[in-house]
Formats: structure tokens, sequence, C-alpha cells
């Protein structure tokens, strides 16, 4: 999974399933949209920390599976590239205000393409269902994601008001 498009929990190794493909699709969404990356990060820990940063820490399971992860790794000694790069995270995570104000998936979503793409509608039907379904795309814990099904018939229910069946 290329870094832009990488869900929390394939950053974390949490448990890999189809909603891993979901969060993949709501950041080609953005980006297809926007013509930038939602999370344009140089590595796995700047990718965690911007994730974060938007949308808050994950809940305590994510976290706690990436925890035990990396006992893992460290209790067999296994160094690996990225051993550091985890290091980083879990020391981030420690560090982690709790404390800060974020608003909602779907106003950030709709404030950073609004930041990005000039002359666009902000008060059409259209755009607030690309927001609330990227925005439901990008939801950190996994099986609480839109899934497939659910955004096409969102989908479906804009084109046919559009087209006023």
């Amino acid at each position: 999974q290329s870094r832009f498009y990488r869900s929390i929990e394939a950053t974390t190794r949490y448990k890999y399933d189809y909603p891993l493909d979901i969060w993949s699709v709501g950041c080609v969404l953005f980006e297809l949209y926007t013509k930038i990356p939602l999370f344009p990060s140089v590595d796995e820990f700047d990718h965690f920390k911007m994730i974060t940063q938007i949308f808050g820490m994950p809940h305590k399971n994510m976290i706690e599976s990436f925890k035990s992860y990396f006992k893992l790794i460290k209790k067999e000694q296994v160094r690996t590239s990225k051993y550091s790069m985890y290091d980083k995270i879990l020391n981030y995570i420690d560090n982690y205000n709790y404390y800060n104000v974020l608003n909602s998936s779907q106003e950030i979503i709709k404030s950073k393409i609004i930041k990005h793409v000039s002359n666009v509608e902000t008060s059409s039907y259209e755009f607030d269902v690309l927001c609330y379904i990227i925005s439901n795309m990008l939801i950190l814990d996994p099986y609480q994601r839109i899934d497939i099904d659910q955004a096409i018939c969102i989908n479906q229910l804009t084109i046919d008001e559009y087209l006023n069946f």
C-alpha cells in the first residue's frame, strides 16, 4: 500500500481487512478532487503524525496492538529499517496531547478541499455528499468506516436527486 494512501491500521500493524482499502479509496477521492494528496508524508512516522493531527489518536485497542508488535520486535531483537520509526511513533503516542479539540472529520475534509480547490461550490448537495463519503471512508476505527455498498448507495441517491427521479 502506497504511503500516501496507507491506513492507520497498516501503519500500526493492526488487523488488516477490507476497510484498509476503503481508507485508500477515501484518500484517492480527496486527491482526485484537489489534485494533492491528503497525507503527503515522508515516512511512516510523519504519516502517523499527519493522520492523528487531523483525526486524533486511534482507539486504545489499535495502540495496544502496535505496542505489543513493537515489544515483540524488541524482544526478538529484530532490527529492521523501521525500528527507529516505530520507536518515534511510540514516543509520539506516549506524549500525545489528548485534549486537542477536533472538529468533525467531515468539516476537516471540507476545509481542506476548500483550501486547495478554487471555485468549489460549497453549498451544493453534491459537495456535501462528497465530503460525507470521504470523511466516512477516513474514520480511524476500520470497523466504523463506511463500506463500498453504503458509499455506492449514497452516490446513487445523489445521482437520482440530480436527475430528479
